[in-house]
């Protein structure tokens, strides 16, 4: 299956992300024509998402918002919201739901680079996740903490901090955070299910595990913007 990624292997240029973004706009039209081909309940089946037939609709969770996806339209909106989600969101969906097989969630850990294909962009996609989220945290764990709760988290036991997200409904996903010391300088790592490469192409995978970060980091801005009011 060609996908944007092949189309645009800027990915990990500095301006790879929104390169990435943009150049979803002209192939949305050519997901959803594939979706439409094939019926809905075999595209919710596989995909691990609900539908609701009464009201022409797909619904699933991503990170700590529920959305809806009108079929046969396929346009994601946010719950509650009559406004489209932007064209990244919109690609990640419809991706997901072209590329799912109904393969189960392994609950095995991996890091981006063992992902097919990820050890070519791995350092691309560590400089804007992991090092990102260190960056900004540095010691302050309860902030961390706090945040990774607000973005919809659930905690886990690895490293010195770590969270589960449901990045999409059968692509769980998980940050782990090690704390720096006279040796080492803190680090922090984005995992995904082993199973995300049934789901989304390379590039798909890129952009959810950075909107993981930027969803923490949000959460992270707006405590500390509520503790100094």
């Amino acid at each position: 299956m060609t996908t944007v990624y092949d189309r645009n292997p800027a990915l990990q240029k500095p301006r790879g992300r929104a390169a990435w973004a943009e150049s979803l706009v002209p192939i949305l039209e050519e997901l959803r024509d594939r979706l439409r081909q094939r019926p809905v309940q075999e595209i919710a089946q596989l995909a691990g998402v609900a539908r609701q037939p009464e009201e022409c609709m797909l619904m699933l969770q991503h990170l700590n918002g529920a959305f809806s996806l009108s079929w046969p339209e396929l346009v994601v909106y946010a719950a509650g919201s009559h406004e489209p989600c932007g064209a990244e969101l919109q690609g990640l969906v419809l991706y997901y739901l072209t590329m799912a097989d109904g393969t189960p969630v392994t609950g095995h850990w991996v890091a981006f680079r063992d992902l097919p294909n990820g050890w070519l962009y791995n350092q691309a996609f560590q400089s804007y996740t992991g090092d990102v989220l260190v960056q900004a945290i540095g010691d302050d764990l309860d902030q961390l903490h706090r945040a990774a709760r607000a973005a919809g988290g659930q905690p886990l036991d690895l490293g010195d901090i770590s969270y589960a997200f449901v990045g999409l409904p059968r692509i769980p996903l998980a940050f782990v955070y090690w704390r720096g010391d006279e040796e080492f300088p803190a680090q922090a790592q984005v995992l995904f299910d082993a199973a995300a490469g049934n789901y989304l192409p390379i590039d798909g995978s890129a952009a959810l595990g950075r909107r993981l970060i930027s969803q923490i980091l949000a959460e992270a801005a707006s405590s500390s913007s509520t503790k100094e009011l």
